[in-house]
């Protein structure tokens, strides 16, 4: 749903009539839906959607971050939840380098596995647990603004590839068909044609 059928939307409900107030009411439903759009994003889980990023390592070795250690992220980015140095291609012996990160772990697990006893499989499970350690190292402690949308990078820089995980902002579109949101704009502006 776009704005402008959002804003109709409301005014069926409110049954609104073309009368020589309509467009001051249309600026004051304008401000109720932006200040509620505001609201929900910072404060409802249905309004944001996980988003993950990688930061290369490339990005870490420029003077820009150097000298304050930030990377600006998407202006739809609300928080910032974890941020994990990545390690791959720790898996010195499998044989084919071609394979990617997921292979290697299966081909790490399950092609030693020659016996289907449960306690080499259940042996295989805490390895498994104890290799994926090697992948994301530790966790990098951070800093961001959700204002300046600034990631800024505490303590050691990283040397390998970071995952960033976030939770960005639903679309507008999204959002106005959200019917908590919807109930929401139309109960603000039922007050609002209440007080004039």
């Amino acid at each position: 749903m776009t704005k402008n059928e959002l804003i109709d939307k409301i005014n069926r409900e409110l049954k609104i009539s073309f009368t020589d107030s309509y467009e001051s009411y249309q600026k004051e439903i304008n401000n109720i839906i932006e200040k509620a759009k505001k609201y929900f994003y910072e404060n409802h889980s249905d309004a944001v959607e996980i988003q993950y990023f990688i930061a290369k390592n490339t990005e870490f070795k420029k003077q820009e971050f150097k000298k304050d250690g930030i990377i600006l992220l998407p202006d739809d980015v609300l928080s910032v939840y974890d941020v994990k140095e990545i390690k791959g291609d720790h898996l010195s012996d499998t044989s084919n380098k071609d394979l990617f990160d997921d292979e290697k772990l299966y081909t790490e697990f399950y092609s030693s596995m020659h016996n289907k006893d449960t306690f080499i499989f259940r042996i295989s499970k805490f390895q498994y647990f104890d290799l994926s350690q090697s992948f994301f190292t530790e966790w990098i402690e951070y800093s961001y603004d959700r204002y300046t949308h600034s990631l800024k990078i505490l303590g050691k820089y990283p040397n390998n590839d970071v995952l960033i995980m976030t939770y960005i902002k639903i679309p507008e579109e999204n959002l106005y068909e959200n019917c908590y949101f919807l109930k929401h704009v139309i109960n603000q502006c039922k007050n609002l044609l209440k007080t004039k």
